[in-house]
């Protein structure tokens, strides 16, 4: 099996900026980087690779490529990603395969490094939900005192764009996260591996996830003691999904706690997601900023949609005209609606019960006409246009 050969991490600085950097070789790019702002520099870290073997993994299963590197990996780290993670996953997701990481080891210690207790921010519900729920804790030591925001999921694998999405939205971030709570630092983490991932689009998840997110986080484990990650998928619906890591992310939390960062999934008490929108629907930060798209909300995809359909049987939706077009959502409802609950997937993930669930504790009536029109059309649709991309996928 053919190699990536991962250089000894280095700090230096680019544009102002501190970048911790290691070259590549047998990888789409020749270097892989974390760039931070310069006051952070203090807390990246070099004594060992842990945070670059998080973000190659990925990368590397679906090259079945092995992973060989000059710098230590934490031991009980190397041990576990070895011994269960990668075994596991190659077990279970056809596109990754088995491959072993090769590197020094560095001993563990039981004291984490830094101080900091942080989270990641995206102004969706979860990352929403996880703020105020770290805000509100009577656990002084588990306050939140930092929020990350990372380029490791812009919607393009063009360098450039990715880093004019990136400094835009963290602009738009750090102006919500002021307002929420002054003395909460942001922090944004630049990184390249859209541009390494360019090379697998279609192969595999290459998206955000928690391994690249937390890549981040370990990058700067001189400053986290503690981070939660958001969780988007409840516990009972765990699965190796061969379609998005959400639903592994236990797992995959287990092996980064091996890292020197203890990691939390937060939201994962609470299984329900119109209970996470229940809980933050009130809040005037996010009913001024809520963001489930892309960018701005446009009002007729499913996220958009099935948020919309939540603030409606909670009865919150015209708190929302800030980020929704409310007018043209219940002018549109039968058609809107009926396009949604023709969506498999909303059903298996359980997101159309909550809705009808709350909707009929909550006495609120969805149209009868977006039942006929879904189940008689848009469902037809849908199921015909399934078959053709699988018998394409044959051809």
């Amino acid at each position: 099996m053919s190699l990536i050969i991962v250089g000894k991490p280095e700090i230096e600085t680019v544009d102002k900026k501190a970048r911790l950097s290691v070259t590549l070789q047998g990888g789409s790019a020749a270097s892989l980087f974390f760039e931070v702002d310069e006051k952070y520099r203090q807390y990246l870290c070099t004594e060992d690779s842990d945070a670059f073997l998080l973000i190659l993994i990925e990368y590397a299963q679906l090259h079945g490529k092995n992973l060989q590197f000059e710098a230590p990996i934490t031991d009980i780290l190397l041990d576990y990603v070895n011994e269960y993670y990668i075994p596991l996953l190659a077990d279970n997701i056809s596109n990754y395969a088995r491959i072993k990481v090769i590197a020094p080891m560095k001993p563990s210690v039981n004291e984490r490094l830094g101080q900091a207790v942080g989270t990641g921010f995206s102004a969706g519900v979860d990352s929403f939900y996880t703020i105020y729920k770290q805000l509100e804790t009577p656990i002084n030591s588990l306050k939140l005192t930092h929020v990350l925001f990372a380029n490791v999921g812009a919607q393009t694998y063009l360098y450039e764009k990715a880093c004019d999405i990136f400094e835009n939205k963290s602009k738009r971030l750090q102006d919500i996260i002021r307002k929420i709570d002054e003395t909460i630092e942001f922090v944004e983490v630049n990184t390249n591996c859209l541009q390494l991932y360019s090379d697998v689009i279609g192969k595999g998840f290459t998206g955000p996830d928690a391994r690249k997110t937390c890549s981040c986080v370990v990058a700067l484990k001189k400053l986290f003691s503690t981070y939660y990650f958001s969780n988007t998928s409840a516990l009972d619906k765990f699965d190796f999904s061969p379609k998005d890591p959400a639903y592994f992310d236990i797992f995959t939390v287990d092996m980064l706690n091996k890292a020197g960062v203890q990691f939390y999934l937060r939201g994962i008490e609470t299984p329900k997601r119109i209970d996470k929108m229940k809980y933050i629907a009130d809040r005037v930060h996010v009913q001024e900023n809520l963001s489930v798209c892309v960018d701005k909300n446009c009002g007729v995809c499913k996220k958009c949609v099935r948020t919309q359909l939540e603030l409606f049987v909670i009865k919150k939706i015209d708190d929302f005209y800030a980020v929704f077009d409310i007018k043209a959502f219940k002018r549109n409802m039968v058609s809107i609606v009926a396009k949604y609950l023709a969506v498999s997937e909303e059903h298996k993930l359980g997101f159309v019960h909550e809705i009808e669930e709350e909707a009929k504790k909550n006495g609120v009536h969805i149209p009868i006409r977006a039942y006929i029109l879904s189940f008689f059309f848009y469902r037809p649709i849908y199921i015909a246009k399934r078959k053709i991309k699988k018998i394409i996928g044959r051809s």
